[in-house]
């Protein structure tokens, strides 16, 4: 599984580890979030978050495209970003 960290934050702090077969509700307040990184994630599991979470059609499809440059998105109330692992080349 491509998940490299799955984690439910309030108020700033990580309260625990989630999975990806789980639907967090967050208050309204925005005192929680839900992050979850992924490597390399599969078209089902971007199902999965994507009726979890309701995402963006456009961030999942985005999720889905091998060598997609850096960027952050937003829509709506929902936060995307894609990332590149930083490494030393030697």
């Amino acid at each position: 599984m491509p998940v490299v960290a799955a984690c439910l934050y309030r108020n700033g702090e990580r309260l625990r580890g989630v999975t990806i077969e789980e639907r967090i509700h967050c208050p309204d307040d925005r005192s929680q979030f839900v992050w979850i990184g992924m490597c390399d994630p599969t078209a089902q599991e971007m199902q999965q978050l994507h009726l979890h979470y309701d995402l963006h059609p456009v961030s999942v499809e985005d999720a889905l495209k091998a060598n997609q440059l850096p960027k952050v998105d937003v829509y709506g109330d929902q936060l995307f970003v894609m990332a590149r692992t930083a490494a030393t080349i030697r």
